[in-house]
Parts: structure tokens; sequence; C-alpha cells
């Protein structure tokens, strides 16, 4: 009897233990915020918030270019859990677009913060694949975003993260920039 009362005692205490410790950086869920800014007019143009299975306390995205018949797509992945962050292709004829993430919501579905103050990420702005080592000034790209409550959200939970940024074309025919959009990364 004592053993069996032993062996549930220990069953017990294990099954109330959690599988997965939080740590900083994750709120039981991990997240990455995608949002699309217009890169003429610097204008928050919608975004998606993407889930994982998998929690992960870092965050690093890679981009990549892949070469199809028409011209190619740019592929963006969460590096550490080898998922799927952004695809978009570039035409040689026409204009190519994003086929991930599909259902990107419009501006008006993001909170504006009521607060006038602006935030900043503490550790910048990464830029993960960039044009010709060319480096941008982000500061009219960030304006756009920073007062969005759950942009706000992300950087109170994960202050350490830098934004990951990279300049999406979906056109390879110079002189469409209209159609040109920043995409920006942040992490939980």
């Amino acid at each position: 009897m004592k053993y069996i009362v032993a062996f549930l005692t220990i069953l017990v205490l294990l099954s109330s233990c959690s599988k997965t410790p939080k740590t900083a950086g994750t709120t039981g869920t991990n997240k990455v915020l995608m949002l699309k800014v217009n890169y003429l007019s610097n204008k928050f143009d919608g975004g998606k918030e993407l889930s994982f299975n998998q929690p992960d306390t870092t965050f690093y995205a890679n981009v990549q270019f892949i070469a199809t018949s028409d011209f190619g797509n740019i592929v963006a992945r969460y590096s550490e859990l080898n998922e799927l962050l952004f695809e978009g292709s570039i035409s040689k004829v026409g204009r190519g677009q994003i086929n991930f993430p599909k259902d990107i919501l419009p501006p008006n579905q993001f909170q504006i913060s009521l607060t006038k103050d602006i935030v900043y990420p503490k550790y910048g702005f990464d830029q993960i694949y960039p044009l010709d080592n060319h480096i941008e000034d982000f500061t009219k790209v960030w304006m756009a975003v920073q007062n969005l409550v759950k942009v706000r959200e992300y950087l109170a939970s994960n202050p350490a993260s830098s934004v990951k940024i990279f300049l999406y074309s979906p056109s390879e025919v110079a002189g469409n920039l209209a159609d040109c959009d920043w995409i920006l990364f942040l992490k939980n």
C-alpha cells in the first residue's frame, strides 16, 4: 500500500509540472507579428499575427530569393523553427503578389494607442535582406506602425528583440516603387 501511495504522489507531482517552462520573450504561445508598410508613402498597409506551436525564446529570420520560370519568389523563414513567415512572387512581366500569409488584415483591424508617446525597439532593426549593402534609416517606416497597440504589446513582451525588416518588390521592372512594401517582423 505504501508503494501505491508513493507512486501516486510522484505521478501527481510530475503531471502538475509544466513541460514547457515560460522564459523571457514567451507568453505561452510563440507569435510573430508581420506588418506591411508602403515604400513610397510610408503608410501602414496591414499585417498578420502568426502563431507557432513550438516555443522559442530567440528569433532570427532569413530571407532568400528562389528562382522560378517567371523570375522568382522571396521567402522569409523563422530560422529556429524553419517556419514560413512570408512568401511573395517577383515577376519580370506584370506584378508579383504576396502568397503567404494570404489573409493580411487591413489597417482598420489594428487598434491605435491613445497615447501620443513614441516608442522605439530597444535593439533597433535588422535588415534581413539588404539591397546591395544599402542601409536605410527606418524612422519613417517605424513611425507608421509604432502607434499600434499590437506593436507596443510585442515590444513590451520581448524588449530584448530587434525588429526584422526587408523590402519586398513584386516587380523586377525599375520604376515600380509604388508597388514595393517594407515587411517587418516582431516576436512576442
